[in-house]
């Protein structure tokens, strides 16, 4: 499977629309929301494996519409992505998401749902994948473009998409909290209250190779990812440090190294018990341990 790795990438916060400024639900504070529009943004590396005809069973009205994709048919979808609650706005419509004109409105309510201990759950982040597919196949369908006149199944291609990186992903909440730590493929995002951030870039920085002259070129996988349970105040005293630990697999010029990823994550304390991460002050450490056998080039 091609791996994606994104720079640094920050979410700016979700254009208030037609509908009001983006209203939340449940404990999460908007994270899914983000989600969403972090998918939006990067649909195109999400379908991508799926122009290969081995990797995904499409029919070739889904491929065509995976190759518009792909070539920048949805680079205005962040920017029509309106969220608000049914509930507490009368007339905004009750279903998942609705296209009106240029427009999507999604309905936070559908984002957040309680388990039968009665604790908020975030739809998982393959949904937020398969949605945000979906959506684009459905308005790349009213546009006229792709195959005219063929059935489309916008919600099968999300859900190929989907599952295609659902084998790779790997998602747990931040201790504490709604945000989540998520690794997909050579990926590694955090989603808090009030964006989604990219640390690839910043894991690739911390790697080292063992041969001298030798170099890190990607990540390949992210794996058995974990909190560590020993969550603490940060030293300012308005949140604290979460600490993940995982297996990283990467690419150096003329090997492939596995190693140990330790992640130390500190958040601030926002208002209504929402999170944000500290991006500047994220420490990342890898301990390599061995090198694949026959991976010398």
């Amino acid at each position: 499977m091609n791996k994606f790795i994104i720079a640094l990438l920050l979410i700016a916060p979700l254009v208030p629309g037609a509908w009001g400024n983006g209203v939340h639900v449940g404990g999460s504070g908007g994270s899914v929301e983000y989600e969403f529009a972090y998918v939006a943004q990067t649909i195109a590396n999400f379908v991508a494996p799926c122009a290969s005809s081995s990797t995904c069973d499409l029919t070739p009205a889904q491929r065509a519409i995976v190759d518009l994709i792909r070539n920048g048919a949805a680079r205005d979808l962040p920017g029509a992505l309106r969220f608000d609650s049914a509930s507490a706005h009368p007339g905004f419509p009750s279903a998942l998401y609705t296209l009106q004109d240029s427009l999507v409105l999604i309905n936070v309510d559908k984002l957040y749902t309680k388990d039968a201990a009665g604790e908020w759950q975030s739809m998982p982040f393959n949904q937020v994948i398969a949605t945000v597919v979906e959506i684009e196949a459905f308005r790349i369908s009213r546009q006229g473009l792709g195959v005219p006149g063929v059935d489309v199944s916008p919600a099968d291609l999300g859900k190929s998409v989907a599952a295609l990186w659902d084998r790779d992903l790997i998602a747990i909440n931040v201790i504490g909290s709604d945000a989540r730590l998520m690794a997909i493929g050579g990926t590694l995002l955090v989603s808090d209250n009030r964006k989604v951030t990219d640390l690839s870039g910043a894991v690739l920085d911390s790697l080292k190779c063992w041969d001298e002259g030798d170099h890190p070129v990607s990540i390949q996988s992210i794996q058995n990812l974990y909190w560590v349970d020993d969550s603490r105040p940060s030293p300012s005293g308005s949140g604290f440090i979460a600490s993940a630990v995982g297996t990283i697999r990467y690419s150096c010029a003329h090997s492939t190294l596995v190693g140990t990823l330790r992640l130390f994550l500190p958040f601030e304390k926002l208002p209504d018990h929402e999170i944000g991460l500290i991006e500047k002050d994220v420490r990342i450490r890898v301990d390599t341990i061995r090198r694949e056998t026959g991976s010398e080039r």
